[in-house]
């Protein structure tokens, strides 16, 4: 058997793991006619390919734990990336393969930004702040926004791949990824009252969050990153759509 890079330089090989990861199964028919080549290609495919996949009956085949694995590290985060993307790509992808680690860091990340939030007044509002009367009510808001995030992002995942797994790491990816918006908090700490220094501030603070999270949910769910950003960006939308309309 090849080895597994030389193999994946084949193209049809990575788009039959490619395929085979972003959907729960395919027959091998299925996958001749999207990739317009011959059955009996794709078998010889799936041959090299060994033990990254696995035939679940029915004449279907699906992506192996191990076969997940090389895609999210050879295929999602094989495009050339800055020094600076690739330790954030790095850092996530070693997360998301210890969920535990992870979500022990989310916790930590929650109990900064709580405290960040009663110091300053504000409440946790999807991918940004809302201010708050009632101290109270703060863990509401936060568990709210985090819950309605990971719906949405679980039921898109889903409705595109059909493969649930993985929801571990995107919770705990959805705690990491606010940490940037407490750059919300630090233009009161540098006295800056200037509207577009604010402003612009707000958007490098949620860019930042949306680029985390569309990681974490790039390789918790093996969706390509392109379409997790998407994602992610249509969270966004939500919550500007949510922020103009709704008064609190």
């Amino acid at each position: 058997m090849q080895p597994l890079k030389e193999a994946l330089k084949n193209p049809h090989r990575r788009k039959i793991l490619e395929l085979l990861a972003s959907r729960k199964s395919m027959t091998p028919r299925e996958i001749a006619e999207e990739l317009h080549i011959g059955v009996p290609t794709v078998y010889y495919h799936l041959e090299v390919l060994g033990d990254h996949v696995q035939k679940t009956g029915k004449g279907e085949f699906s992506a192996t734990e191990k076969g997940l694995e090389v895609y999210r590290a050879e295929i999602v985060n094989a495009t050339p990336k800055s020094p600076g993307i690739s330790i954030i790509y790095s850092s996530v992808y070693l997360l998301v393969a210890r969920p535990l680690l992870a979500l022990l860091l989310g916790v930590v990340a929650m109990v900064i930004e709580l405290a960040a939030c009663y110091g300053m007044g504000f409440a946790p509002f999807m991918l940004g702040y809302r201010p708050v009367l009632d101290a109270s009510s703060l863990p509401v808001y936060y568990v709210a926004s985090i819950a309605f995030a990971f719906v949405t992002l679980e039921v898109a995942s889903y409705a595109l791949n059909r493969r649930l797994g993985g929801e571990a790491p995107l919770l705990a990816g959805l705690l990491l990824s606010r940490l940037p918006l407490l750059l919300f908090f630090a233009l009161p700490f540098a006295r800056v009252d200037d509207l577009v220094v604010g402003i612009a501030v707000a958007a490098l603070a949620q860019l930042l969050s949306i680029f985390v999270l569309s990681t974490f949910l790039s390789l918790s769910k093996g969706l390509r990153q392109e379409v997790s950003i998407i994602l992610c960006l249509l969270l966004l939308y939500l919550y500007l759509l949510v922020n103009s309309s709704v008064q609190f």
